[in-house]
């Protein structure tokens, strides 16, 4: 029985299945600075538990989102890095935050707010300096794939393909990406761990190369790659704790 409601909440996972009961809400981000806020992560908190999240996304490169399969009741909106968020329609001070009331098979258009410059997720830094240009072509190529489905078969395929590749850290991050889109935190955190340990190899196997160019590179990459860990680990915990919840509300 247990197993049954297990597997029968996972199915209400996929990518754009709306549960019974649950709304969405869409926006837009802007930048402090100006223009489009992209990349930035946004969430729906319920107003009496900030350590819970009941949707998850991230915004697209004009700065749009939307969250979905957000059970009927009020929360807050939220948007940025976990250590510094932003709370709809501007600020962070939840206490003077707006809260918005989430209707079953509804969609809450919300107006714009803004959040600063540094609420972008942290970007896996580009170089020249890689050794092997022909796998940074494939990876590049990637890069330009829109259907989340699609992106994700490319780069596991790069896994296999390019099984040394210095690549695979930016692979491994880009992959957490997709499966946290798709609300998947197990194998979200389960590549983001796989990007931190190829970074830790990559320290120790390519300590021959004097381009500066590289090891900025890797410096870099090693702070995308833990802060990405960090992320998924809290958004795994969180899908756990929704788990634990709909099965003992079902028993």
């Amino acid at each position: 029985m247990i197993w049954n409601i297990v597997i029968a909440f996972l199915l209400l996972q996929r990518p754009g299945a709306l549960q019974p009961g649950t709304g969405i809400v869409t926006g837009t981000l802007q930048s402090e600075n100006g223009g489009a806020a992209a990349g930035v992560r946004v969430g729906a908190m319920a107003i009496d538990d900030p350590a819970s999240l009941a949707s998850v996304t991230e915004t697209d490169s004009a700065g749009r989102f939307r969250l979905i399969n957000i059970p009927a009741g009020q929360y807050f909106i939220v948007a940025g890095r976990l250590d510094n968020l932003t709370y709809y329609p501007a600020g962070t001070d939840r206490d003077k935050a707006t809260p918005v009331t989430i209707e079953p098979a509804k969609v809450l258009a919300l107006a714009a707010f803004s959040v600063p410059a540094a609420s972008r997720r942290p970007i896996a830094p580009t170089t020249s300096a890689f050794p092997e240009p022909a796998e940074t072509g494939a990876f590049n190529a990637i890069a330009s794939i829109k259907n989340l489905d699609a992106k994700k078969r490319a780069l596991l395929n790069f896994e296999k393909r390019y099984p040394q590749s210095s690549r695979l850290a930016e692979v491994h991050i880009e992959l957490s990406r997709v499966f946290a889109t798709q609300t998947d935190f197990y194998k979200a955190t389960e590549h983001a761990q796989k990007a931190v340990e190829v970074v830790g190899k990559l320290k120790t196997t390519t300590t021959q190369l004097t381009n500066a160019a590289w090891h900025s590179w890797l410096a870099s990459i090693n702070m995308v790659a833990k802060d990405n860990l960090s992320w998924t680990r809290q958004m795994l915990a969180w899908q756990q704790k929704q788990l634990r919840s709909s099965i003992l509300t079902r028993r």
